[in-house]
C-alpha cells in the first residue's frame, strides 16, 4: 500500500502531514509529496521507515520540521539512517525512540545548512552524531535524551567529544541543560 499517487497535483496546499501508526503504507508517491509540505511527522510506519533510503525528501523546498518516531517498530533494524538527502530548508529534525538506530548518515546533512534543532529521544545504541551537524554554527538547541552512548560522548566537560558540541547555545543532555542567551 502506498499513499496516493499524484498527491502534489490533489493537494498542493497541504502543509503538514502525519501519518501514525499505519503499518500498511510501504511508499512515498512516486511523484512526491507536494511540494509546499513544511511539516512531515511519522510514528511507528514501520514498512515506510523501511525504505527511508528512497524517499526522495531533498525535492521539498518548503520541508522545515521532520519527526521520525518509532514507538513498536523494533523489528525494523538501520544500521544507518537518513542516507538519503535532506532538504535544504530543513530546520527542525527529531528521531525518536529507534532503538536499533546506530549511525545517522553524514552524506544526508551535506546541504542542511540551516538545522537550528535536534532533538534525539530514545536511540539507544546511537554512536555518534554526524559532523556536519555538531560542527555546525547554525545548530541552536541540541536535545538528546535516553540515548545512553550519545549522553556518555557527548557529557558536559568530561564526553570524548563535549568539546564538539559545547559552542551550542542550548543544550539538554539527559538530566543536564545549559541555556546561553
Amino acid at each position: 500500500m502506498a499513499l496516493p499517487q499524484h498527491m502534489h497535483k490533489l493537494l498542493p496546499s497541504l502543509a503538514n502531514l502525519r501519518i501514525s501508526h499505519c503499518q500498511e503504507i510501504k511508499l512515498f508517491p512516486q511523484e512526491g509529496l507536494p511540494s509546499n509540505l513544511k511539516e512531515l511527522h511519522l510514528c511507528s510506519c514501520s514498512q515506510l521507515m523501511a525504505q527511508h533510503k528512497h524517499w526522495g525528501l531533498q525535492g521539498l523546498n518548503s520541508l522545515n520540521k521532520l519527526s521520525i518516531c518509532g514507538y513498536d517498530d523494533d523489528d525494523v533494524v538501520f544500521d544507518s539512517f537518513l542516507e538519503g538527502l535532506l532538504p535544504i530548508s530543513l530546520t527542525e529534525l527529531s528521531l525518536n525512540y529507534i532503538p536499533n538506530l546506530r549511525k545517522l548518515n553524514d552524506n544526508a546533512f551535506q546541504h542542511v545548512a540551516s538545522l537550528h534543532k535536534l532533538s534525539l529521544q530514545s536511540c539507544m545504541n546511537l554512536q555518534v552524531l554526524p559532523e556536519q551537524v555538531v560542527m555546525s554554527t547554525s545548530l541552536r538547541t541540541l536535545f538528546i535524551d535516553r540515548c545512553p552512548i550519545l549522553e556518555n560522548r557527548y557529557r558536559p566537560r568530561r564526553g570524548e567529544s563535549w568539546h564538539k558540541i559545547s559552542h551550542i547555545p542550548d543544550i539538554s543532555i539527559g538530566h543536564w541543560s545549559r541555556r546561553l542567551n
